[in-house]
C-alpha cells in the first residue's frame, strides 16, 4: 500500500521576444517578428504530507525568475542557431534542476511544444541548440 500521494503540478510564465527564421518557407516566419511566449514547467513529486503542496511555487519562481527576465525583449536569435518553440523549450529545460520532468511552449493559442526530461539529450542539444 502507498504511505503517500504523487501530484504532477504545472507553472506557468510567460515573456515577449523576438525571433525569426533564415530558412523558413514563408516570409513572415523568415522577418523579424515578436510573440508572447508562455512557458510551462511540469515535475511529479509527492505531496508533502505536512504543508499539502509538492514545493512550494515560490522555490519554482526563483528558478525560473531569471530565465524569464533574461529573455523579456530579447531577440531569441542571440542565443539560438534556429530560435524555433522546440529550441526555446531545451534551452530553458537544461537551465532546470533534475527535478523537473519538462517544458512547454506556447507562442500562440494554436500551437504547443513540450520537451520531457526523459526525451531531453544533453549532448545533441550542445551540438544543435546554443549559438
Amino acid at each position: 500500500m502507498k504511505r503517500w500521494t504523487m501530484a504532477t503540478v504545472e507553472r506557468t510564465y510567460g515573456f515577449r521576444a523576438t525571433h525569426h527564421l533564415p530558412g523558413a518557407a514563408s516570409k513572415r516566419a523568415r522577418t523579424p517578428h515578436n510573440h508572447i511566449y508562455n512557458v510551462t514547467v511540469f515535475y511529479k513529486h509527492e505531496v508533502n504530507g505536512r504543508f499539502g503542496w509538492t514545493k512550494d511555487f515560490w522555490e519554482v519562481d526563483e528558478i525560473m525568475r531569471p530565465i524569464v527576465e533574461s529573455f523579456e525583449g530579447a531577440d531569441l536569435n542571440l542565443y539560438l542557431k534556429v530560435p524555433t518553440s522546440e529550441l526555446v523549450c531545451c534551452m530553458i529545460l537544461n537551465e532546470l534542476p533534475g527535478w523537473v520532468d519538462g517544458v512547454s511552449v506556447r507562442e500562440n493559442s494554436q500551437s504547443k511544444v513540450t520537451v520531457a526530461r526523459r526525451d531531453f539529450n544533453p549532448k545533441w542539444w550542445s551540438e544543435h541548440g546554443p549559438k
